[in-house]
């Protein structure tokens, strides 16, 4: 795929999500720490939990792609097989998806939620929208990022990205689960 068309991708669903932390900015706090079951994540926790990634990620891509090579935006982007891996775990409807537990730094189940964590965590969307923009003229090559789990394991930049927005879409999915049930449950 041409990275110009992997971008304007990224960008759209990144687009999609600004949308929707605007949705979750209107509710009220028993809304948005409202639970399905005690087993289940409030909107506040998922999106918690994102912005957890967000304060990893955004720094690292931020050095990655200062340091990258120009680069023209027609260029030809191929994954690597790893970060494809972990770029197409991340996705709800994909083969390769799996119910996964989450490393205990990132579990919003801990109770240490940020008051204002729906702001936050529209804060880095934006950012991660510039970093987008940012890289039309950049490598998506290297130099490579360490994921969370391990410093040796490294994904290119373009990698990171999908993995992260991935990441980000499979969580939005579960907030909008969890609102539509809690709304569901208020008209009964």
């Amino acid at each position: 795929m041409q990275k110009c068309e992997l971008l304007k991708q990224l960008k759209g669903i990144t687009g999609r999500h600004l949308e929707s932390i605007s949705r979750f900015k209107e509710l009220n706090e028993t809304i948005l720490n409202g639970q399905l079951n005690d087993k289940s994540w409030s909107i506040n926790q998922c999106i918690e939990h994102l912005s957890r990634y967000a304060d990893y990620y955004l720094p690292a891509l931020e050095i990655s792609i200062g340091k990258a090579k120009s680069i023209d935006c027609a260029v030809e982007y191929k994954s690597g097989w790893l970060g494809n891996y972990f770029a197409e775990s991340m996705l709800p409807e994909s083969p390769k998806s799996k119910r996964m537990s989450t490393f205990k730094s990132m579990n919003p189940f801990d109770g240490k939620i940020r008051s204002n964590v729906v702001e936050i965590f529209e804060l880095q969307l934006k950012n991660l929208l510039k970093l987008l923009e940012i890289s039309e003229h950049k490598s998506l090559n290297s130099p490579r990022i360490p994921i969370t789990i391990s410093p040796i394991i490294k994904l290119k930049p373009g990698d990171t990205f999908r993995f992260l927005i991935n990441h980000n879409e499979r969580h939005f999915l579960q907030a909008f689960t969890t609102l539509n049930g809690i709304e569901g449950k208020q008209q009964n």
